[in-house]
């Protein structure tokens, strides 16, 4: 019997210079972007009791990214990404799951975005994979990748190594039929 589930896979990357510039780049713009809404949410709070929507924000970015190009040269969807992460955040704050919303630190350790794979723009060719904006990048497994890419996670560690999570969806699994005989092991 086969049952149809999601998996997750990570790997090593070996990004070169350029690619680290722009990994670089695409952190620092997610974690603006976070910021900015965050101090927005709470400042519309605070003069009109309102509450921005996921939706308001989206539509804040729009006319933010006609300000600031630099916005432009990253990957938007990691942009969104990081609207939709401010979002649960606020979220899991109103059913009091979680603290108040606190600002993001570029001091932080670990830095990461998440991408969405859009018209099959994320493919694995070999031991390759492309991202949106950043191109072919040589990667480390010993697992096969199988199902169909719906999102990568790039996350830089505290040590300076790059990793993807690349999570596919339609991945098989085999499940065995129970025959009500133990094992010991």
């Amino acid at each position: 019997m086969k049952v149809v589930m999601y998996k997750s896979f990570v790997v090593r990357i070996y990004p070169d210079e350029v690619q680290e510039n722009f990994f670089t780049n695409q952190f620092g713009c997610c974690r603006f972007v976070f910021n900015s809404f965050l101090d927005a949410k709470k400042k519309a709070y605070t003069e009109n009791m309102e509450y921005l929507s996921f939706y308001d924000c989206s539509a804040m970015l729009t006319e933010l990214k006609k300000s600031k190009t630099w916005l432009k040269r990253v990957d938007s969807t990691g942009l969104i990404e990081s609207l939709k992460n401010l979002e649960n955040a606020f979220n899991r704050f109103f059913n009091q799951i979680s603290k108040y919303p606190s600002y993001k630190n570029k001091y932080n350790p670990v830095q990461s975005y998440k991408t969405n794979n859009i018209n099959n723009n994320i493919r694995i060719n070999g031991k390759c994979i492309r991202l949106p904006k950043v191109g072919w990048i040589r990667f480390r497994t010993h697992q096969k990748i199988t199902g169909q890419i719906q999102s990568v996670t790039v996350k830089r560690k505290a040590s300076g190594k790059y990793f993807i999570s690349i999570l596919c969806k339609n991945v098989t699994r085999h499940i065995f039929k129970s025959n009500n005989r133990s094992c010991g092991i």
